[in-house]
């Protein structure tokens, strides 16, 4: 993994409960990726 990569990874964790609250997550409780991607 590089470093970028593991930026993208402390940054999503670091904002994880607000990009949970702020995409769609569909009965399934399967989260899109490419969404959580396109808020970030």
């Amino acid at each position: 993994m590089n470093i970028a990569m593991n930026e993208d990874f402390r940054i999503t964790y670091k904002y994880s409960d607000e990009i949970l609250v702020n995409i769609s997550i569909p009965k399934d409780n399967l989260v899109d990726v490419n969404a959580v991607l396109n808020y970030i």
